[in-house]
């Protein structure tokens, strides 16, 4: 799935790491790409959560929501305090 913060993507779908969305060389190995993958407590602190939008397939995901990267996929977005 993947994951949005405040209107900002940061976590595809299908590539699922943050290297390869910072501009970084997409890692060689799938040993390197699964220690690329940022968990969600990389991500955001628990106590600046204000709410959670779950959208379990790409049926009904809302078009500011919609990548092409996640086109078969669905989305969860966290909104923050900040």
């Amino acid at each position: 799935m993947a994951v949005w913060i405040n209107d900002q993507l940061v976590q595809k779908g299908q590539a699922n790491n943050l290297g390869s969305m910072a501009g970084g060389l997409a890692p060689s190995s799938r040993a390197d790409r699964r220690a690329q993958r940022a968990g969600i407590d990389q991500l955001i602190v628990g106590t600046e959560v204000l709410a959670i939008e779950v959208y379990p397939s790409a049926v009904n995901i809302p078009l500011r929501f919609q990548h092409i990267d996640n086109a078969n996929c669905g989305v969860i977005v966290f909104w923050t305090k900040r």
